[in-house]
């Protein structure tokens, strides 16, 4: 992308295109076209997802998972485990598999942990091939709630 492409991104973003916003916010999360500036990032994913863009959400998310501070050490986002439950929650109604892969994550490690909606998040994306899933399952079936058989299955479905 072009000095030009960033200009015409950011004219864009500030009509309150929800795209622009999103491509903006990530070319401000990456500094690889602009500089790295993460306080902007995150205020472009609040305006996105607030209009219900799903992409915005689910990386508004990212910055509410372990809590998100700039590249001087000052805090942008505390951690919310609960807002990034929720934002997630909506991507997931959407179908989005990675949501649902960070919702069965996030349930297993949630201080009200919560293995039998982890193991909902983690089969959906596990039913749709997708490995890293199949491997959790794998692993909650060895483990923490042991089930050799399903352990079997998913360890031998597995493709990471």
């Amino acid at each position: 992308m072009n000095i030009n492409n960033i200009a015409q991104l950011i004219e864009n973003a500030k009509t309150g295109n929800t795209i622009a916003q999103v491509h903006l916010a990530y070319e401000y999360t990456k500094g690889q076209n602009i500089a790295k500036d993460l306080v902007k990032a995150f205020k472009l994913y609040e305006l996105a997802a607030y209009k219900g863009n799903l992409t915005a959400m689910f990386n508004l998310a990212q910055f509410y998972l372990n809590g998100t501070l700039t590249d001087k050490g000052k805090p942008i986002v505390a951690k919310n485990p609960q807002m990034a439950i929720t934002l997630l929650t909506q991507c997931a109604n959407s179908g989005d598999l990675e949501s649902h892969y960070f919702l069965g994550l996030e349930y297993q490690k949630s201080p009200n942990i919560n293995y039998a909606l982890a193991i909902e998040h983690l089969e959906y994306c596990a039913q749709h091939d997708l490995g890293k899933a199949q491997y959790e399952l794998a692993l909650i079936y060895q483990s923490i709630q042991p089930d050799p058989d399903k352990a079997k299955y998913w360890l031998t479905k597995t493709r990471i």
